[in-house]
């Protein structure tokens, strides 16, 4: 690239999007300059033992001692690097080793500013002209900059939020939130209120009840949970285009369906043979059919995941940990589901009318956005469904925030490249953001308000992996053009009933690996029982086929899917109306509403 075209980009933030940021930047010729805040690159991943300090200097920390990935390292991989071996969930050490062996790689460390906070952003002319930051180094002098464009990988974990409850303010005990977590050291001899129940509160709220007192869990809603095992493999390993075309049957033409029939009538002994691992994801034995790390598939765990499946209404984000399970049968969690009414100096009183006499509250509640670093920018409502792809601004040029998007199944560093390598293309004049942006931002809206966010309203982060991904791929030109692998069938049956992971967006386009992309996908085992697979390729030639779309409408218009997963996942463990009742937790006239099944 001449120096006519060559852009300086300034990159915030050193974690994965950052880091992958700077790769994409450098693919397309620029100069990327990154700046960390931290001493050492690695985001929320780059652990600090004492929480305590790092909250008070501004530094968040997003991982615990005992932190695992609640997606497999397959997914969780950037399309450019994908792992070696079997899938794993990672520890975060594991993943932060993935992490230092890419900037290795590709030499991306000379990018890399440690210690360095940028302070204030000032775009000149909307971006047009550029945009002069201010940066903090070591020493604390300031400095200000000039760049030509500007990518915000800083992400979402920055502002802990802690709810506005009646009496909270009152209360004599300690407040503290699950960003400051580290063991459960500070929970001994204490009674506990765990408030929220996401991925990292199921590990927080479990490892807390084995230490405390006593350990009470309260939920407003409930969750809709996926183990992480799933049929002795990861269960993101359904995580496929076959499934996922449900909702996306735009991207897949009919005749690759046919072929995929065909091919699985004809050779299905060859080419959709299925491999089962001797150890699953965790490394613990698959016969022992564990649906988590050191959880077994009792009665009493699998109803209680499918009472709350069915409780949670579907249509929110996923928690892929059901770790902490095993001790709400026990007793080791008090859970109440009615939500907080308020808190007194030394109790907790919940809406049902329960009290509890609580020492310390463990909020784990999420974050808050703030981007009044930039001068001049609001973005609407807060929200960042109003950002084009949840990455670009519509009223900035060459800007992105990169890390915004936060797949249901999948990895947020996968998503954050793929908006890395779309802005590149920006930058680099070769992409143009599309005129009908606005009604894509609509569309999206309204989607995911549907499909995700109808009963978690305040994920605004949450998107579908494959419509995102396809979404972006068809911006970049890297979409996969299925029909184009029809006469590479060991290929072309993973690309539906394999995983759907990254390095399928190397395949083609703009700074594709075609070799390589291919190797690694056929190297995935296929891990689907055959009947899912027939019923994925059902579902969607009826998706192709008018007359046979509207018999499938027909037959689900009245389908819940948080009612479907609960009679399908462990079919062979029933629900009943019985189960619903005493896993709901709550001392009001709740389980009334529930006189059927």
């Amino acid at each position: 690239m001449n120096s006519t075209t060559q852009k300086r980009v300034c990159i915030i933030g050193g974690g994965a999007s950052g880091i992958t940021a700077i790769k994409q930047l450098l693919d397309e010729g620029h100069v990327p300059v990154c700046f960390e805040r931290s001493a050492d690159m690695g985001g929320v991943f780059n652990y600090k033992k004492d929480q305590d300090s790092a909250v008070e200097s501004g530094l968040v920390n997003g991982v615990y001692k005992n932190t695992v990935l609640t997606i497999s390292n397959y997914l969780m991989c950037f399309s450019d690097l994908p792992p070696s071996g079997r899938r794993r969930h990672w520890h975060h050490t594991e993943y932060r080793q993935y992490l230092s062996d890419y900037i290795d790689k590709f030499n991306l460390a000379p990018h890399i500013n440690l210690q360095h906070t940028v302070t204030k952003v000032v775009p000149v002319n909307q971006g047009t002209n550029g945009y002069q930051v201010t940066v903090q180094d070591p020493n604390g002098a300031e400095q200000v900059q000039q760049f030509d464009a500007l990518a915000v990988c800083s992400g979402t974990h920055q502002i802990a939020n802690i709810p506005n409850i009646k009496g909270l303010e009152s209360f004599a005990g300690k407040i503290s939130h699950g960003s400051q977590y580290n063991t459960s050291d500070m929970a001994k001899g204490k009674r506990v209120l765990c408030v929220g129940l996401g991925e990292s509160s199921a590990d927080i709220t479990r490892e807390i009840s084995e230490t405390a007192d006593e350990c009470h869990l309260a939920l407003r809603s409930y969750p809709f949970l996926i183990p992480r095992n799933l049929n002795h493999s990861s269960s993101d390993a359904w995580t496929s285009r076959l499934h996922h075309d449900y909702h996306t049957p735009k991207h897949e033409s009919a005749i690759s369906y046919l072929m995929l029939l065909v091919y699985y009538l004809l050779l299905r002994p060859f080419l959709f043979k299925r491999d089962r691992a001797k150890m699953d994801s965790f490394d613990q034995d698959t016969s022992q059919n564990m649906l988590d790390l050191n959880t077994p598939g009792t009665s009493e765990n699998v109803k209680l995941i499918k009472a709350w499946n069915y409780l949670s209404k579907g249509r929110r984000f996923a928690t892929k940990n059901v770790t902490f399970v095993p001790n709400v049968i026990n007793g080791k969690i008090q859970v109440n589901a009615s939500g907080i009414d308020r808190f007194t100096a030394h109790q907790v009183i919940f809406n049902d009318g329960t009290r509890k006499d609580i020492d310390l509250v463990m909020f784990a509640t999420g974050y808050k956005e703030n981007f009044n670093f930039i001068e001049g920018f609001q973005l609407k409502d807060n929200n960042v469904r109003n950002l084009f792809m949840n990455s670009i601004p519509t009223d900035l040029h060459n800007c992105a925030f990169i890390g915004w998007a936060r797949p249901v199944t999948g990895g947020i560093p996968a998503c954050s490249e793929m908006a890395a390598r779309y802005f590149a293309l920006l930058v680099s004049g070769k992409r143009k953001i599309p005129a009908d942006a606005q009604q894509r931002i609509a569309a999206d809206q309204k989607f995911y308000h549907e499909f995700y966010s109808k009963n978690s309203p305040t994920l605004n982060t949450v998107v579908g992996w494959k419509r995102h991904l396809e979404n972006l791929a068809e911006l970049i030109g890297c979409q996969v053009h299925t029909a184009r692998y029809i006469l590479q069938p060991g290929l072309f049956v993973r690309l539906f009933a394999g995983s759907l992971v990254p390095s399928q967006y190397r395949l083609e386009g703009p700074h594709a690996m075609p070799d390589s992309a291919a190797r690694s996908i056929r190297e995935i085992p296929i891990t689907l029982p055959s009947s899912h697979i027939l019923y994925g390729i059902k579902m969607n030639l009826s998706n192709k086929f008018k007359f046979l779309r509207q018999r499938a409408l027909a037959r689900k218009t009245n389908l819940d899917y948080s009612e479907f997963f609960s009679e399908w996942f462990r079919f062979d463990i029933p629900l009943t109306l019985k189960d619903i009742h005493r896993f709901s937790f709550r001392a009001d006239d709740f389980n009334k509403k529930f006189n059927k099944l």
